[in-house]
């Protein structure tokens, strides 16, 4: 397929070259700068589809010498058919299927998302999504599922302009991308699914959550990765006190663990185990007096499924723990790549490491070297494969993904374990200066 980006004309916005609507036979008209006309290998008077989202129209191209080079100017009833948006620029592509205008991306955000951004809030990542869509020429628009129209084809959306944000009427797009959170932003993810499923709609990032067990379940079943898995069961009191006699250190977690919520670190005392639970930040509250290891149970909200984990003796950097997020993406042939990788240090008497603990960041490659010297080095590059291989294996099998933060842990023998995957990982890979201190050294 070949493509560019063009400079999109609307009616109203200039002087068309071909000022009437149509061309012989009554096909919408698309004026077409000269280089445009040969880097796409396009004949005046030609007649061909043009696509943009869901929506297709015929056209009749038109050579049109007045209009500046790389510029693109379709008729009043082929821009309101294909319902274009006014944007400055979009890519153009050429395939077997006839000229596509492009790519409309649609990201859904949560109903309270959007009230919150309506009503002023500012929210760096958008932003950040479209320089990003821009860059590439893409047309980026925001959306709740209940903005979607299947009976007319259309969804009432909002484009995010230098002034704030615009509403606007755009065909059904053919892709979507996920970025709800939290309960009620789930319910929406997944009357999304039934809404795709129905409008023939691919959604990247297909699963709603990835619960621990499943990816433990999924990766167990690959040989090559099975060495990457602390040992983890679902919760009960016979696995408790069967984990308790192998284990000095356990974490008991919420298997749709959200901002490390709800987790427990048991350590083994010489007078039983000690209880330190995490509060909502994922910041330790006060240790309870040792007891018996089943006291934990008492202490699990009923009805939520938890798993338990042995505690892995992560390396350290200047005496403090660390474990990576890996940020693993797909590029544009579908191939997965580690976009982003971190070593995030834990907060002092951490009970985890997650974006709101109060850790700290460092370079991948610094603190293996610190830990491991030369062998460091050796350790980034299987840190790396590792991450793209639980990519490839989560993607099989729950897909379609785009991408997935995981997180990963390196033990004091240099040995690599897998600690979670997210489906929908935030936009930051984490900014705090690193700073020392002493702190626990198993992991999350």
């Amino acid at each position: 397929m070949r493509g560019r980006r063009i400079a999109l004309v609307l009616p109203g916005s200039r002087a068309l070259a071909h000022p009437e609507d149509h061309q012989e036979g009554g096909v919408p008209a698309l004026a077409v700068a000269p280089d445009v006309m040969a880097g796409l290998d396009l004949r005046p008077g030609q007649q061909i589809p043009l696509s943009f989202g869901q929506r297709t129209v015929a056209v009749a191209v038109a050579s049109a010498q007045d209009l500046p080079p790389g510029t693109v100017a379709p008729s009043q009833e082929a821009a309101t058919r294909l319902l274009l948006p006014q944007v400055p620029t979009a890519g153009l592509f050429r395939g077997p299927q006839g000229l596509r205008l492009g790519p409309l991306v649609a990201l859904q955000i949560s109903s309270q998302k959007l009230e919150n951004l309506l009503a002023g809030q500012e929210d760096t990542d958008y932003r950040r999504y479209q320089r990003y869509a821009e860059e590439l020429a893409a047309v980026l628009c925001f959306f709740r599922v209940q903005d979607v129209d299947l009976t007319r084809a259309e969804v009432r959306a909002y484009q995010l302009s230098p002034s704030g944000w615009q509403p606007q009427l755009l065909p059904l797009p053919r892709v979507v991308y996920d970025r709800c959170f939290g309960p009620d932003g789930r319910a929406e993810s997944r009357k999304m699914r039934q809404v795709a499923d129905r409008a023939g709609i691919t959604v990247v990032n297909r699963p709603i959550n990835v619960p621990k067990l499943t990816v433990y379940t999924l990766v167990e079943g690959d040989p090559n990765l099975r060495p990457l898995l602390p040992v983890t069961l679902p919760l009960s009191r016979e696995n408790l006190l069967m984990m308790a006699a192998h284990f000095p250190v356990l974490y008991l977690k919420p298997d749709n663990l959200h901002k490390g919520k709800g987790i427990f670190r048991l350590e083994r005392r010489s007078r039983g185990w000690a209880i330190r639970p995490s509060d909502s930040g994922g910041v330790p509250g006060p240790p309870g007096i040792p007891g018996p290891v089943e006291a934990v149970l008492d202490l699990l909200p009923p009805g939520r499924p938890y798993l338990i984990q042995e505690g892995i003796p992560l390396a350290t950097y200047l005496g403090n723990p660390y474990d990576f997020r890996a940020l693993v993406q797909k590029d544009a042939g579908g191939c997965w790549q580690v976009t982003g990788l971190v070593a995030r240090i834990a907060p002092e008497e951490g009970v985890v490491t997650s974006p709101r603990s109060a850790r700290q960041v460092a370079s991948a490659e610094r603190v293996l070297v610190h830990s491991f010297g030369r062998r460091g080095r050796e350790i980034l590059e299987e840190l790396t494969a590792s991450a793209v291989r639980i990519a490839r294996c989560i993607d099989a099998h729950l897909g379609p993904c785009g991408e997935l933060g995981l997180d990963l842990g390196v033990t004091r023998a240099g040995a690599i374990q897998l600690l979670e995957v997210n489906g929908k990982p935030l936009g930051g890979l984490g900014h705090r200066p690193l700073g020392r201190g002493r702190q626990r050294g198993d992991q999350h």
